[in-house]
């Protein structure tokens, strides 16, 4: 927990950043401490660090919409996050994960030239803990914590066959 943030942290709602520089281009990389998401803003200048907010936000709703998240859950993460506020990182554990990241974030630019298809390639990257022995995509769980819990699709046995989505088709 940041130690600045006295009994606020939550970390659905708190981001990481790390630098990377590749000859004269900066290039933010922004994680989800919850998820590990991954937001990649390339071409950094110093007149940039000023709205480094505001780019961050508009960099994220375009990946979460790349992602397939709809509008409204969009917004409400939003609505919910509040305002931005900066802390140190302390964190070695977290620290660690960043520089995972950073590393998936090299090879997605060697692979693709858009920031936006780095961001996607690095959220379905596969991650873990050494601790607890589990891996998963980060985009899968971004959406897990925060879709609604009452659209979660639901996977129904039907004569064999199992329906996975909202509706099941009906048969006559």
């Amino acid at each position: 927990m940041p130690p600045d943030a006295k009994g606020e942290y939550d970390p659905l709602y708190s981001w990481r950043m790390h630098v990377l520089q590749s000859g004269r281009e900066r290039i933010a990389v922004f994680m989800n401490d919850a998820s590990r998401y991954c937001v990649v803003i390339a071409g950094i200048r110093a007149r940039h660090w000023q709205c480094i907010p505001e780019l961050f936000i508009e960099h994220l709703r375009q990946v979460m919409l790349a992602d397939g998240i709809d509008h409204g859950a969009i917004s409400a993460y939003f609505a919910a996050a509040g305002e931005m506020a900066y802390f140190l990182n302390h964190d070695r554990q977290m620290t660690s994960w960043l520089n995972k990241t950073c590393e998936a974030v090299w090879w997605g630019f060697e692979r693709f030239s858009s920031a936006l298809d780095v961001s996607l390639f690095v959220c379905h990257f596969l991650a873990g803990s050494n601790s607890e022995k589990t891996y998963w995509v980060p985009s899968d769980r971004f959406k897990e914590l925060i879709l609604p819990k009452d659209n979660e699709r639901k996977k129904v046995q039907i004569f064999g066959v199992i329906w996975d989505g909202h509706t099941i088709p009906r048969t006559n």
